[in-house]
């Protein structure tokens, strides 16, 4: 047993985390029992299930059968000290309990508020907190004040320490950001100088693999066309994949930029080769700071985002099998509806099911001053686009739904009534059943139509496009605090979902792999929001200086924090008993 007060077992670690082994000296200050030491310091943790909510215990069992864990009901059961239940009001969101029973027969439960540590066994400033409320609670409802006030001044103390050392991390990180900045905007403006499209990523590939190589990674070039997959190997812990696109657009630039690009005709006009830029300043930082997050980092240089194939391309050719397979997958996106160094965020569904639909009326053609006697496909294709109205805005009951015609053609003279009709439209959802549903309506409609014409059945072409992008909320939850850590809370936005695409949504479609991408704004201050360019216009200029910064700053230490609590999925759970 450790003298009371003095933890004899707590000790800072790097960044000034304390190791899991506190628990040990928690456990038998408050509880007065001695904690079974063969437990190794990564049993203090194990994960079960109760009512369908997984619940992370702070210890196993010590010897008289006691756990620790955390919920948000508002009971607390201590038998170490009480001899009945007591009821005590939330705090911090949550209450804390100490139950003794079985972990098969705890009581129905709310949600679960988790204290975690990372896969060195060290425990986060948060962490710690949760910790040290959790004792406070205890001081309050068991009356033993005299036993665990010593122990709760101490862990306030050893705040005041992981807080500095936090702070100096991230000054560290910092530091790195700002000696490679000119470096990077160079890069930068290189690359803008020099789009390529879809397809033809011939020499951005190649850029991005030689910085990424000189940087210690292992690179793979020329997968599923003009790939680049860099692994880094950094100990044991989760895998962490993080998406930059590689291509332009087909657009003419007008931004007049001294950096404008020199390709006739193509540009990066969404913000791809900020992208690159902000993947660089990610490698060139964790590479410094190895000592700070353990695990895999798998950075993809991803081609042909703009024609929606290359996400899925790469997957087909085995990304997740040849490759060290991601626990959770991470990208950027500019923002440009929003002043440059802040940060947005959007929990669940965000970017939409992209499907394109051409629909083809046909008939025998005929005079224009025979209406009565030719069956005219103008007309049966208009009132198919009116019956699309009628039908979508049913849908839309059940989720949010967009069906747009975008391209109507036919006919080559006022008096001839021409033998068919092409549509082109697109077709938006977030859910699986809604994007099901709207597929199986624009089928049966354009049929309808038809037959009630007596007119040839019409040709219907479904192309599925990406699929909708879903934020894991779980991991938005810990993203945001560390973008509010960065830049404050006032410029860290929640958005509302779109219903354009983007085919990182294939990284988590069907896999099972979480997903999260957040936005950095870039528009430039004295810009008005209504009327500045935004992306895919020949007019879009990114503000860099003041939005890169904040960029790094964000994708760097959400991978830090998102390392150091993601649960490696190819490592079996370790059985609780």
């Amino acid at each position: 047993m450790s003298q009371i007060g003095m933890p004899n077992n707590i000790e800072a670690g790097e960044s000034g985390r304390i190791r899991g082994e506190v628990l040990y000296d928690i456990w038998e200050l408050t509880l007065g029992v001695e904690y079974p030491r063969e437990f190794k310091p990564v049993d203090v943790y194990c994960q079960v299930q109760a009512n369908g909510e997984e619940i992370e215990l702070l210890a196993k069992y010590c010897n008289s059968g006691r756990a620790v864990f955390l919920d948000g009901n508002t009971q607390v059961w201590n038998n170490a000290c009480l001899t009945k239940h007591y009821t005590l009001s939330e705090k911090n969101g949550g209450v804390y309990y100490v139950y003794e029973d079985r972990m098969d027969s705890l009581p129905e439960l709310g949600n679960t508020h988790k204290i975690r540590k990372d896969e060195s066994g060290y425990l986060t400033l948060e962490e710690l907190g949760k910790i040290r409320r959790l004792l406070g609670d205890m001081v309050e409802v068991c009356e033993r004040e005299d036993t665990i006030a010593p122990i709760v001044a101490f862990l306030e103390s050893q705040e005041v320490l992981i807080a500095s050392a936090a702070s100096e991390l991230e000054d560290k990180i910092a530091g790195i950001v700002g000696e490679n900045y000119s470096y990077l905007e160079g890069l930068y403006h290189h690359l803008h100088e020099h789009p390529e499209l879809a397809h033809e990523e011939w020499n951005t590939s190649a850029l991005l693999a030689d910085e990424l190589g000189s940087l210690g990674f292992e690179v793979t070039t020329g997968f599923a066309g003009f790939g680049v997959v860099a692994v880094l190997k950094n100990g044991s812990g989760p895998t962490a994949l993080i998406r930059a696109e590689m291509d332009a657009l087909p657009v003419q630039e007008e931004t007049g930029l001294p950096y404008q690009s020199l390709t006739p005709n193509v540009m990066h006009a969404c913000g791809h080769d900020m992208h690159m830029a902000l993947l660089l300043s990610t490698a060139q930082v964790l590479t410094k700071i190895k000592e700070q997050w353990h695990g895999t980092l798998v950075l993809v240089g991803q081609p042909a985002e703009e024609t929606g194939d290359g996400a899925k391309a790469m997957i087909d050719k085995g990304l997740f099998e040849l490759f060290p397979r991601p626990d959770y997958a991470l990208a950027v996106h500019l923002s440009a509806s929003k002043p440059a160094g802040t940060l947005t965020f959007k929990k669940g569904y965000s970017l939409a099911n992209v499907d394109y639909v051409d629909v083809t009326f046909k008939g025998p053609g005929g005079h224009g001053a025979m209406p009565d006697v030719v069956v005219n496909p103008i007309n049966l294709a208009s009132q198919f686009i009116l019956d699309l109205n009628t039908f979508v805005n049913g849908v839309r009951k059940s989720g949010p739904a967009v069906l747009s015609v975008g391209s109507f053609h036919g006919g080559s003279e006022g008096n001839i009534i021409p033998k068919e009709v092409h549509l082109q439209m697109t077709s938006r959802s977030y859910s699986e059943e809604v994007r099901q549903t709207l597929e199986d309506g624009v089928k049966r409609i354009a049929y309808g139509v038809a037959d009630g014409a007596r007119a040839p059945r019409p040709i219907v072409e479904y192309r599925k496009g990406v699929p909708s992008l879903y934020n894991s909320p779980e991991l938005v939850d810990e993203l945001v605090q560390v973008f509010r850590n960065i830049v404050g809370e006032d410029n860290v936005f929640e958005t509302r979902p779109k219903m354009y695409g983007d085919d990182f949504g294939f990284y988590g479609y069907e896999t099972g792999i979480p997903t999260i991408q957040f936005g950095l704004g870039v528009q430039p201050a004295d810009e008005d929001p209504k009327s500045w360019p935004q992306a895919h216009s020949p007019r879009f200029a990114p503000q860099f200086a003041g939005a890169f910064e904040i960029g790094a700053l964000a994708m760097i230490q959400s991978i830090i924090r998102l390392q150091s609590i993601v649960k490696p999925t190819h490592s079996p759970l370790a059985e609780c008993f």
